[in-house]
């Protein structure tokens, strides 16, 4: 659940938190894609990232299209 401060730097960072009922993802190829559910968009090829902090390695990770990197 998001905090208002979640919410806060989340539209002045241009962040969107991915959930499961917001997206889904699904192999393509020998890529992964991305659709979001909400926009009826869908992105062929994304890369995954790991963010800080590293000792908590899966609470955040990227999600990024080839335009964004």
């Amino acid at each position: 659940m998001l905090t208002e401060k979640d919410r806060e730097l989340e539209e002045a960072a241009g962040i969107v938190y991915l959930t499961p009922e917001k997206c889904s993802f699904f192999k393509c190829g020998d890529f992964l894609s991305c659709t979001m559910k909400n926009e009826d968009k869908t992105y062929q090829r994304v890369n995954l990232h790991r963010l800080f902090p590293f000792d908590n390695p899966y609470s955040l990770i990227s999600v990024l299209d080839p335009d964004s990197v």
